[in-house]
């Protein structure tokens, strides 16, 4: 894209010039057009060769995720038509590439948070939502990205939107898929679903239950405001391993107005874990300093007490 130089594109900075502009363009079309041509074929092969995509001068999925990740977000929109067309001729393939529609999901919740039109039609999201088979990160990806309201959709959501994911919602048998749908559901009415939020409450009532995890993970994540400090507290502190590990990445999520200093101690003492010392060792150094730097001097000086 830069003739080989690199740059920053996290940068407020970079701006693609038209020949880039056209040159991504060209790529996403040829790479669409390439998976829409493909032959249905058997389980046992499904995917094109990079030999096969460069014949029909496409890019490999590989290529592609690269390059999605490297447009600038603000600029994203530029290519809107592009990346959607690309999305759903990827979602109809016997065997997507996960990682090219996690992208494309990723900059679909951007754009909504930009204002600005999503790139995924509604009703290819909960096609992909409903498809048992679909890899499980990507439809909880679909979930929240179906949940997010975007500029230029119909407010309220489509009753066929919220339909799909009440039914996640109620009869999923994974605490994590019923998770996200709570959210996404959440996030289309205005936070005014009641089985939604019932479905959050229950989540976090259960969270010390393994297969309950990952749902406080992904309310850390995406709502964590519903998580209370004193209950992060409870967790760092009485929850099994797995249970710990969960609320030291919510603590790692937390927003900055949210990180209070009850929860630095507890953080401080996941360090003698090395199953949970790098990701505590995150979260930590989300927090201040001076609030920080005494409780691991503690907890140091007492742990070489003990040793002595």
């Amino acid at each position: 894209l830069c003739e080989g130089r690199h740059v920053d594109f996290d940068s407020a900075h970079v701006d693609l010039v038209q020949p880039q502009d056209e040159m991504i363009r060209t790529l996403l079309q040829q790479h669409a057009e390439a998976r829409e041509a493909a032959p249905r074929r058997s389980a046992r092969r499904v995917t094109l060769t990079a030999e096969e995509l460069a014949t029909r001068g496409a890019v490999s999925g590989e290529q592609l995720f690269f390059l999605l990740q490297s447009i600038p977000v603000e600029q994203v929109h530029k290519f809107s038509e592009e990346i959607g067309v690309l999305f759903a001729s990827e979602v109809a393939q016997p065997n997507p590439h996960t990682p090219t529609l996690m992208c494309i999901l990723h900059l679909h919740r951007k754009q909504a948070a930009l204002l600005r039109p999503g790139l995924v039609d509604p009703g290819r999201l909960r096609g992909l939502v409903l498809r048992p088979s679909a890899d499980l990160d990507l439809r909880l990806g679909a979930v929240l990205a179906l949940g997010t309201p975007v500029a230029g959709l119909q407010i309220p959501a489509e009753a066929s939107t919220v339909e799909a994911l009440e039914e996640l919602v109620s009869k999923s048998p994974q605490a994590v898929v019923r998770a996200a749908a709570a959210i996404a559901l959440l996030g289309l009415t205005k936070y005014t679903h009641t089985a939604a939020h019932l479905e959050i409450q229950r989540c976090l009532l259960e969270s010390t239950r393994a297969e309950n995890q990952n749902a406080l993970r992904m309310i850390g994540e995406e709502l964590p405001d519903m998580v209370s400090d004193g209950y992060l507290l409870y967790l760092l502190l009485c929850a099994s391993a797995a249970g710990r590990l969960a609320a030291i990445h919510v603590c790692a999520h937390l927003p900055p107005g949210r990180r209070s200093l009850m929860l630095v101690d507890p953080l401080v003492q996941q360090l003698s874990s090395r199953a949970r010392a790098a990701a505590a060792t995150q979260a930590l150094a989300l927090f201040p300093a001076p609030a920080v730097v005494p409780a691991l001097t503690a907890a140091l000086a007492g742990q070489l007490s003990r040793a002595l």
